[in-house]
C-alpha cells in the first residue's frame, strides 16, 4: 500500500494494520513528518507494552520497518510535517 498526502497538513490517524501483515515498511519521501507508536490496551484496559509513546522523527529517505508483534501491541499514526514546506 502507498498513502501520498496532498499537502503537509495531512497525517494519518492512531491504528493498527491488520495481523496478516507480517512485515510493514514506512518510507518517508519529503518533508519530515513525526511518526508515532502508542501501547495497545487488553481487554482489561491495561497496555500490553509497559512503556508509554515512542516516537521517531523520519526525514526524507528514512525507512522504518515493523515486524512480529509490533500490530499486536502497538497503533500506529503519522503526524503533520514539521517544518514550512514540502510533501
Amino acid at each position: 500500500m502507498l498513502n501520498r498526502y496532498a499537502s503537509g497538513n495531512i497525517g494519518i490517524g492512531k491504528h493498527s494494520d491488520t495481523k496478516d501483515n507480517q512485515v510493514i515498511a514506512v518510507l518517508s519521501l519529503g518533508a519530515e513528518r513525526t511518526f508515532v507508536m502508542t501501547p495497545r490496551a487488553s481487554s482489561k484496559g491495561v497496555p500490553k507494552v509497559r512503556c508509554g509513546d515512542r516516537k521517531w522523527t523520519l526525514g526524507n529517505g528514512s525507512l522504518l520497518v515493523m515486524q512480529g508483534d509490533t500490530q499486536k501491541n502497538w497503533k500506529v499514526r503519522g503526524s503533520v510535517f514539521i517544518g514550512s514546506s514540502g510533501r
